[in-house]
């Protein structure tokens, strides 16, 4: 047994094991091949983050938050959201992001962040890391032939459009969340 299906059997395995809210099928294959698939895009994200990271020192959370504050969403509750974390840890984040002058604090109550922006420097340091982005992303497709990153755009429309529909299902269903046997 290679390396590859041994790891692929006990991932099997731990899925039918594991006792989850929503329970697992008994056929978690199709399952752990999407995981496969969506850990292998986060590496090549992580990657390209890493690349920014190297030439503009902003952390991919970092920069995701400028991000966001670009996009208008200024609170951090929904800052979180979209970035899947919690308001404290954005809250800490955009107080990080204050000390190195990239965004400003518009609105606090207490302890709390109400609202967020970016400064010129937040813009300046955003606009440099999209950049950066860009061209390593540029650099990887100019590798591969044209109708290839054709292909590969049409796919991931594809992908991201049937993800969202799958959210939005997930979103208005509700859950048995008593433990069901496999």
């Amino acid at each position: 047994m290679t390396e590859s299906s041994y790891l692929h059997t006990e991932l099997v395995k731990a899925g039918q094991r594991e006792l989850a809210t929503v329970p697992v099928a008994a056929n978690v294959t199709a399952t752990i091949e999407i995981l496969t698939r969506i850990e292998s895009l986060q590496a090549l994200s992580h990657g390209t983050a890493r690349g920014v990271e190297q030439f503009t020192s902003l952390k991919p959370v970092h920069f995701r938050v400028l991000q966001a504050l670009n996009n208008d969403i200024t609170h951090p509750r929904h800052i979180g959201r979209r970035l899947g974390m919690d308001a404290g840890a954005i809250t800490l984040t955009l107080e990080i992001l204050e000390t190195k002058g990239l965004v400003f604090i518009a609105e606090r109550i207490g302890d709390r962040v109400i609202e967020a922006g970016l400064t010129e420097a937040g813009h300046a340091a955003l606009s440099q890391a999209e950049a950066v982005q860009l061209r390593a992303i540029d650099a990887l497709l100019a590798r591969s032939e044209t109708q290839d990153a054709a292909q590969l755009l049409s796919l991931l429309e594809q992908a991201q459009a049937l993800a969202q529909s799958i959210m939005n299902t997930i979103a208005t269903t509700e859950f048995d969340i008593t433990e069901q046997p496999l």
